[in-house]
């Protein structure tokens, strides 16, 4: 009898374990409409999706910072790694482009329904769109 108990008791637990976690995991999980929301506001400006890890980012975030692009240039900086809401912008915006999710990766930008990946594609954009609102250098 005690068995039967205990196992009864150990299901019941773990019931309530995995209803806590798909609470948690859905509470947590952007719906497609939201994503699709806050990418329509932000059509005009340009968005830069970068990981804290990635030595690729470093360097895109070294020449931003290097040449004062912040100062000049109003954008979107959003970390994909840790955020999954970044994360799935980031999808959202590669399926604008009709890129294959699966392969995206960052650096990666989304400008005006454009999307540009990888160091040098990055740091070009933001050359332009510097240059387009009239300052000189790269």
């Amino acid at each position: 009898m005690q068995k039967k108990e205990a196992i009864i008791v150990a299901g019941v637990l773990l019931f309530l374990l995995a209803s806590v976690f798909a609470v948690f995991y859905l509470s947590n999980k952007p719906s497609s409409s939201q994503v699709e929301k806050t990418l329509k506001l932000q059509e005009d400006k340009l968005t830069y999706f970068y990981g804290v890890t990635c030595p690729h980012c470093r360097e895109v975030n070294e020449f931003l910072e290097k040449e004062k692009i912040k100062e000049k240039l109003s954008f979107n900086k959003l970390e994909v790694y840790y955020n999954r809401d970044n994360a799935a912008l980031m999808q959202q915006a590669a399926e604008k482009c009709g890129l294959d999710t699966n392969t995206i990766g960052v650096p990666f930008v989304y400008n005006r329904g454009k999307c540009y990946i990888g160091t040098p594609e990055v740091k070009k954009i933001f050359s332009e769109e510097v240059k387009k609102l009239g300052f000189k250098g790269n």
